[in-house]
């Protein structure tokens, strides 16, 4: 069974209470095809946790790469991925990458965001995205990069709630509430519009 890395799975994580079921589903689902090196392994130290798999992985699987920057430690994080590039191809280890946005939705360290979304489009062997939209925009940036992204659609997995009696509301909102989501504009909006009537949960 060949081995594969997946990025992030992050100890940081589990401290401050925060897990993305999306890496969990995807460790499960993988896990039926390939050995997940690091599966039990969260890193403390980003992507420098890299060096310990150098030899003894098949694949590196990438996600959300592009908010490396706003990481502790971000700008030499990114640093040490430019030049593990080289050192990925010595090893004869494929990269695998998931374009999960356009770009990182925060603007800030905007510089080196672009410089991870290109390399990433240069350098993976294999890219997915969630989108069909996302193959054209890849492509738009390096075109030579248009025939190894796939589409792959965005897995979906029933999480609601069982509740014993049925609950009655005019919107609901399901998902992490952010600011660049912009819903405390949009409950406002309902507010207005529904009155003291109007019912809206917000499930994150």
């Amino acid at each position: 069974m060949k081995k594969l890395y997946i990025y992030p799975i992050s100890s940081r994580a589990e401290n401050i209470g925060f897990n993305n079921p999306y890496i969990d589903d995807l460790i499960k689902s993988l896990g039926h095809y390939y050995e997940i090196t690091n599966k039990d392994k969260p890193s403390r130290y980003g992507i420098f946790d890299f060096l310990k798999y150098i030899g003894k992985t098949n694949y590196f699987f990438f996600n959300w790469i592009e908010k490396l920057p706003e990481n502790k430690g971000g700008t030499f994080q990114v640093i040490f991925l430019l030049l593990l590039f080289p050192i990925i191809k010595l090893f004869n280890i494929k990269v695998v990458w998931t374009m999960h946005n356009k770009l990182a939705h925060s603007t800030e360290h905007i510089f080196l965001k672009k410089v991870i979304f290109k390399t990433m489009l240069r350098k993976a062997d294999f890219i997915f995205t969630h989108s069909n939209e996302g193959i054209s925009y890849g492509a738009s940036i390096n075109r030579r990069s248009a025939e190894k992204i796939h589409y792959l659609p965005h897995p979906v997995k029933d999480r609601r709630i069982k509740i014993k009696e049925p609950l009655i509301y005019d919107i609901l909102i399901w998902g992490t509430i952010s600011p660049f989501k912009g819903i405390d504009k949009l409950t406002q909006a309902v507010s207005s519009t529904l009155g003291a009537s109007g019912k809206c949960v917000i499930l994150e």
